[in-house]
This record gives C-alpha cells, sequence and structure tokens, in this order.
C-alpha cells in the first residue's frame, strides 16, 4: 500500500489541463513567433545591424550632437580600417 506521504502528494496535485488542437496549434505558433524574433534580434546584433540604434540610446541625453546614420556608418569605417590591425 501507499505511503501517507504519497498519497497526500498525489491530493495536493493540479488536474491535467485539457488542451483542444487549436489551442495547442496557437500556442506553437505563438512560441514560434517569439523564439523567430529572439533570434532575429540576436542576427541582426550579431551583424552590427542595432550599432546605430544602440548609438542612438547612448547619445540620447543630448550632450553632444548626434550623428545621422551615415555620418555614424562612415565613422565606423573610419575607425575599424584606419587603426592599426594584429592580423598578418
Amino acid at each position: 500500500s501507499p505511503s501517507p506521504a504519497l498519497s497526500q502528494n498525489r491530493l495536493n496535485e493540479r488536474p491535467l489541463k485539457v488542451t483542444t488542437n487549436s489551442e495547442s496549434a496557437h500556442h506553437s505558433v505563438s512560441n514560434f513567433r517569439k523564439a523567430t524574433h529572439a533570434f532575429w534580434q540576436w542576427l541582426r546584433g550579431f551583424s552590427g545591424d542595432t550599432a546605430y540604434e544602440s548609438y542612438l540610446r547612448h547619445v540620447g541625453d543630448g550632450s553632444r550632437p548626434q550623428l545621422t546614420a551615415e555620418e555614424f556608418y562612415l565613422d565606423d569605417m573610419q575607425r575599424k580600417y584606419t587603426r592599426p590591425n594584429r592580423c598578418c
């Protein structure tokens, strides 16, 4: 016979929720969209696509003049390719 503690645990368990196929499909689509969005945001950050947005947040306090997107890009290219590179 089961122990009293085991029987008590079974009494405290929540009943299983039964979902319909449409609810399950909705949750699957919702989870897929969230995962896709998270991956897209990661990919944008990894590729540098969010650099200008991050820059705007950083200088958004108005203490310094903001560069346009074109100026930011040109400044970024100049910083990357005019300093010594340790490769080769």
